[in-house]
């Protein structure tokens, strides 16, 4: 494989005695950079998710050099406070990245688009200007 027409990032393995594989892990506009290293939201998210099973869905962006975790909560709003150190603890374990802002929400308020993606602009508009 010579090239990519899409905007992607990801490697290629060129071992003869196999085949030749390109391996695509994420659109160019969704690598976030925080301290001069580049990250996939998506890591960051499945990691997250893993650890908790009341996690429904999670959504990563930065604001203002500070990564942002939003995590939809699907139990009890006493249990929200118990999130936010799970979540810091993983991503710091797993990424060395500090957390800034955890933001807790109800299910089904991470807004998903038509192709099943996370529509982060949605996200951050939601998590710093909340509509009364």
């Amino acid at each position: 494989m010579s090239a990519l027409s899409i905007a992607s990032v990801g490697q290629t393995n060129s071992e003869q005695e196999l085949h030749d594989a390109g391996y695509v892990v994420g659109a160019l506009d969704e690598v976030i950079t925080l301290r001069g290293m580049n990250y996939h939201p998506i890591d960051i998210e499945n990691s997250v998710l893993r650890y908790h099973k009341k996690i429904a869905e999670c959504a990563v962006f930065t604001w203002t050099n500070l990564l942002v975790v939003v995590v939809e909560l699907d139990g009890n709003e006493s249990e929200a406070l118990d999130l936010v150190p799970l979540v810091t603890n993983t991503v710091l374990e797993e990424h060395q990245l500090i957390v800034g802002v955890v933001v807790v929400v109800d299910p089904g308020v991470v807004p998903i688009n038509s192709r099943g993606e996370k529509a982060a602009n949605s996200i951050y508009v939601m998590a710093f200007w909340p509509i009364n």
